[in-house]
């Protein structure tokens, strides 16, 4: 289940709460899935008719319903805690070209060490709509 809000700061700028809880698919054999929980907040920007931009902030929680062994052999329940924003930006060409570019980055700690991680992502857009 989940849900978003959006309010108009201003005429071009929008602050969007999104929210999500759900149960997950996981690749660990002792569970099926998981119960994970998040929220985040965007803000975008529309600069002029062409040129937008956004920037976002992400907090999510994910918990395991039964014991696993970690690396040091006890058994205990997992959580993961998600952190994570990024930023973007998008150039309108024409009506029906435009293109993008973001960066986005992830952190995931977890009570199970060798789960844990952080992603940088740098990515670009094109799109053509017809």
């Amino acid at each position: 289940t989940g849900g978003d809000w959006t309010f108009a700061l201003f005429e071009r700028t929008r602050l969007i709460l999104a929210m999500d809880r759900r149960a997950a698919e996981s690749f660990s054999a002792s569970n099926a899935f998981y119960l994970t929980s998040s929220g985040s907040l965007t803000a975008r920007h529309e600069f002029n008719p062409k040129v937008k931009a956004s920037v976002s902030a992400r907090l999510g929680q994910s918990a395991y319903l039964n014991k696993e062994e970690d690396a040091g052999g006890s058994f205990k329940w997992r959580s993961d805690l998600y952190l994570g924003g990024g930023a973007g930006v998008t150039y309108d060409i024409q009506r029906w070209l435009q293109v993008g570019a973001d960066y986005s980055y992830s952190r995931r700690q977890s009570n199970f060490q060798e789960s844990g991680y952080d992603v940088h992502r740098f990515g670009g857009t094109l799109t053509l709509q017809f």
